[in-house]
């Protein structure tokens, strides 16, 4: 795969131009739910996704990742998955489920009238999430955008209709606003799957559902393990939060971290592009070394960038999301040189996990994790919320740093 192929550069510029679409209604969508809500409803709301997140993207079993990768190495009918992802829907939603009603009761935060949603949500979210491994697979770039500005404009939507034409005041109507969403995205990817790709399903591939779903399993482990320590990073500042400050504290905290958050969406979007790229690749060495070059010519268009976003974060907080959130700005700039070092990771990750090695980021994260926790556990009673701010930068700068040593060692270096 010639990186400089105009193929390539045409799914960019389409992932680029819908992120951008992305990034201005997740920018709303927070402002909408911070101002309806306040400070302890967002700080509630923050909670609960995060502990859904980290438990979904470890449930799931990397079925998405696995069965990508199984249709572009070994040729497998993609046919054959669709009995597949509907078994393991149901049985890993049952399971998400059930650990996250777990979780919610020893954290103290069991709340069954908007737990229930989940119920419908995981499923939806779930169908979402494996069935695009179908055009992750393709290279089908067009439809993976497509579903991703359907969800995040869906999920607008409704909460635009819910909080401000109908006055609603309750977080509840977050989790209502998500379902229906999913429920439109899947109905989407019903069609693609069965109307477009003209998909069957063929009585014969009943029979090879246990078969299937072990290969798939055995093989999104890696996966699977690898985005939970990179969740888990990414997350447990606010179950720390929850348990050490009030609950208004973490609802300011997740404000920061959005916004410092909001710098990784175009190179989360490369990464998706790398994945299903260097799936197909067959030179993958040659690969990697363009990929090296690509990657720090991003680095250093990015930088004045992140320059000019970290002024421009310090007063738009506060406009956009009232006084109540002010303190807001400097979780996000404490935050922002460790959102500029794990870019790196995000984008080379993607060309490592596809060639079937998501263990090196899994070992460099779970020393991030712990790092991450120690810290925490230390500076929070110290410095508040920035202090979990500081432990964050401190772990995303190390791990990357560790990480880019490793691919370079990996990639680049053995090639010479």
């Amino acid at each position: 795969m010639n990186i400089r192929s105009s193929i390539f550069k045409k799914d960019l510029i389409i992932s680029s131009l819908s992120n951008i679409f992305l990034i201005i209604t997740s920018l709303f969508q927070g402002i909408l739910i911070s101002r309806i809500l306040g400070p302890e409803g967002k700080g509630i709301f923050a909670f609960y996704m995060s502990l859904f997140s980290m438990i979904f993207c470890f449930t799931n079993f990397g079925v998405r990742q696995s069965t990508a990768y199984l249709i572009s190495k070994k040729k497998f009918n993609a046919e054959r998955f669709i009995p597949v992802h509907l078994f393991l829907i149901i049985l890993f939603s049952g399971i998400t489920v059930l650990f996250l009603y777990l979780f919610s009761y020893l954290q103290g935060e069991y709340n069954i009238s908007f737990l229930k949603y989940f119920l419908f949500i995981t499923p939806l979210q779930m169908y979402v999430t494996f069935t695009t491994s179908f055009a992750l697979a393709d290279k089908n770039i067009n439809i993976l955008n497509i579903v991703k500005v359907l969800t995040s404009f869906s999920l607008f939507f409704f909460l635009f209709l819910f909080y401000y034409f109908m006055k609603e005041q309750s977080y509840e109507y977050y989790f209502i606003a998500k379902t229906i969403s999913y429920t439109f995205v899947s109905i989407f990817i019903f069609y693609w799957i069965f109307f477009v790709k003209k998909f069957s399903l063929k009585k014969e591939y009943f029979s090879t559902i246990i078969p299937f779903s072990f290969l798939a399993i055995k093989r999104g482990i890696p996966f699977s393990l690898s985005l939970l320590v990179y969740t888990l990073n990414f997350q447990i500042d606010v179950l720390i939060l929850n348990n050490l400050l009030d609950i208004s504290r973490v609802g300011i905290y997740s404000v920061g971290v959005t916004f410092a958050e909001l710098i990784w969406n175009i190179p989360n979007i490369l990464g998706m592009i790398l994945f299903s790229y260097s799936l197909s690749a067959k030179n993958e060495e040659s690969f990697s070394e363009k990929l090296w070059d690509k990657h720090n010519k991003i680095l250093l268009i990015l930088l004045p960038i992140m320059i000019i976003y970290a002024f421009s974060i310090f007063y738009l907080i506060p406009i956009l999301f009232g006084q109540e959130f002010d303190s807001s700005k400097f979780v996000s700039l404490i935050l922002l040189p460790g959102t500029f070092a794990i870019v790196s990771f995000n984008i080379l990750n993607a060309d490592l996990s596809a060639r079937g090695k998501p263990q090196y980021g899994f070992y460099i994260f779970t020393f991030g994790l712990i790092l991450n926790i120690v810290l925490n556990l230390n500076l929070i009673p110290k410095y508040d919320i920035f202090g979990a701010a500081i432990s964050s930068t401190i772990s995303y700068s190390v791990c990357s740093a560790i990480f880019i040593f490793f691919y370079k060692t990996l990639s680049i270096k053995s090639k010479k």
